[in-house]
């Protein structure tokens, strides 16, 4: 993957994270979103055209096309006010294929399948939350979690080792530097949950309101009546309720790569 292409991907989790955890519209994050996404179906594009013939070009390039698809994918329904439930099915399929990668790079660079079992947790948590409608996991919220893990599991698995890469200083392969980045990829995913489990950073007062989840503007001022709509969690939007509901009859209706957040009482449950 492109060393400049890891730094986009750390900066749109971020903003995607944020977004999770109330900071961000939806509607604000999309253009990072189809940004990042459509550089990320462009650039492997090319790739493969100019390396065309060379072994393993393919293997190289094709992985990039998931997050690509990914991005314009939150961008597309965070605009259009789409369900995401079939985001959340995809991103099962991107899960299992991360889980791959980093097997696989446990032969050529051993620190970077980290990255790739990291995005496998993050993906993992689209598919659980969007897919499959789990808002609450071990008594934590999945939203608030997944937030705290874009955020900092986005900078360990990309940022970090893009920068790195940049100034040629990634040794992959190095037993110790292997050792550092796992325990810290551990810890990451540590701290995410446990940040996550106490509603820590979540934005306080912030709802779905319904001109942004519709695609509108989105002045916030609808009542939570007019701004919470939700049928079995595939409505156009989708209430707070179901997102604080402890057995979490329905998973927002929003895509959760760029939910704005259902409020402090809404992730904390």
């Amino acid at each position: 993957m492109g060393d400049v292409g890891l730094l986009l991907i750390g900066a749109v989790l971020l903003v995607n994270g944020l977004g999770l955890l109330g900071h961000a519209s939806g509607r604000s994050a999309a253009p990072l979103n189809l940004l990042v996404g459509g550089a990320q179906l462009v650039l492997p594009t090319l790739g493969l055209v100019l390396d065309h013939g060379t072994p393993g070009a393919a293997a190289t390039y094709a992985p990039i096309y998931l997050f690509g698809f990914t991005y314009v994918w939150v961008g597309v329904d965070a605009l259009r006010g789409n369900s995401g439930k079939a985001f959340g099915l995809f991103s099962g399929f991107v899960a299992v294929v991360a889980v791959l990668e980093g097997l696989l790079a446990l032969r050529t660079d051993p620190a970077f399948a980290a990255s790739w079992w990291l995005w496998a947790l993050m993906w993992g948590g689209f598919f659980a939350l969007q897919g499959l409608g789990i808002t609450r996991l071990g008594g934590a919220s999945l939203p608030a979690v997944l937030g705290w893990l874009l955020i900092l599991g986005g900078q360990l698995s990309a940022t970090v080792p893009g920068l790195l890469r940049l100034e040629a200083a990634w040794p992959g392969g190095q037993g110790w530097f292997v050792v550092l980045v796992l325990v810290a990829a551990a810890l990451g995913v540590a701290l995410s949950w446990a940040l996550g489990r106490a509603g820590v950073g979540v934005s306080a007062g912030v709802g779905v309101s319904a001109g942004d989840a519709a695609g509108a503007s989105g002045s916030g001022a609808a009542s939570q009546a007019e701004a919470a709509v939700a049928v079995d969690g595939t409505g156009p939007t989708a209430s707070a309720s179901a997102i604080r509901t402890p057995e979490g009859a329905s998973a927002s209706a929003q895509p959760p790569l760029h939910r704005p957040g259902a409020g402090a009482e809404a992730i904390r449950g």
